[in-house]
């Protein structure tokens, strides 16, 4: 467990250091876990309820193109849970200050009657949690300041005019026995631990890449890892099998007893790691709810 525990913070300090130096561009509820409601259906938990469909229980497929002109009441009424949709460009500005602008795939991790939960499939961008490494909860986090304002501004029409305001709730995490954050009011949110565990059916499923493009890939491995010798970017991706991403909930200690906040992480394996420094970086995975 621990051997697991100091990998998991190497990994994420390892591409905090490699990206800051050369950049890219590119409710559940349980037992202390957390919960997203959307305020539409505020009687309805995120991992659904009789109605509603969990993650794993139906084939995918990919609905919608970037190709084709996107017929958004469609693509959205034939979602099923672990299916791929696509619903148009997004831009945003990324953290190396680089105009973003192309398709995103989503991920269906719930259907209930009247919405639905996605996350993006890809990690869309390199962000720290916050800019200070100073112990913060989500609610005044800069991560969750820039996802539900340059990202969200940069969604399309259709896809804003359906995203919910979601009542996003933490409760203690029980995993490393830190407190939660105050509930907020999101347009755009990240997974808490517990929802991370329940959504993904195992931890090669909750892996994610990073959504590189080949220009990023051929710059970016003529720089070399620091601390790994010869090992460029594509060489990494390949040892590791992904790429590391925050959750909301506070990682061990999160809370700072020692002067420092930490964020939960999946790491890049896949699994809930003990979570990284909050002002290191690591994938970003936006979820929302979206209207039916």
């Amino acid at each position: 467990m621990r051997k697991h525990l100091r990998t998991c913070t190497s990994t994420v300090l390892l591409l905090s250091l490699f990206f800051a130096l050369f950049g890219c561009s590119g409710g559940t509820q349980g037992s202390g876990g957390s919960s997203s409601q959307g305020t539409s259906s505020s009687s309805s938990q995120a991992t659904g309820s009789s109605s509603s469909e969990s993650a794993g229980s139906s084939a995918s497929q990919t609905l919608g193109s970037s190709d084709e002109a996107i017929n958004t009441d469609s693509v959205l009424a034939n979602a099923k849970v672990g299916d791929i949709i696509h619903l148009g460009v997004v831009s945003f500005t990324n953290n190396q200050g680089r105009k973003f602008s192309d398709d995103i795939g989503w991920r269906v991790l719930a259907v209930e009657n009247d919405r639905l939960l996605v996350i993006s499939r890809d990690s869309i961008d390199f962000r720290s949690y916050d800019r200070n490494n100073f112990p913060i909860t989500w609610e005044p986090s800069a991560l969750r300041a820039w996802l539900n304002s340059n990202f969200y501004d940069g969604l399309p029409k259709e896809m804003r005019d359906r995203t919910l305001t979601t009542l996003v709730t933490e409760s203690d995490n029980l995993h490393f026995g830190t407190k939660g954050s105050n509930d907020t009011n999101d347009k755009v949110f990240l997974l808490s631990v517990i929802e991370a565990e329940s959504y993904f059916s195992s931890d090669d499923d909750r892996k994610a890449v990073f959504n590189f493009t080949p220009k990023d890939i051929s710059e970016l491995n003529v720089n070399k890892v620091p601390g790994q010798g010869q090992m460029g970017l594509e060489d990494y991706l390949n040892h590791f099998g992904g790429i590391g991403w925050w959750l909301r909930s506070l990682g061990m200690d999160g809370a700072g007893s020692d002067g420092f906040g930490r964020a939960a992480v999946v790491d890049s394996d896949g699994r809930v790691g003990i979570g990284s420094f909050t002002s290191h970086h690591a994938g970003v995975r936006p979820a929302l709810w979206l209207s039916l």
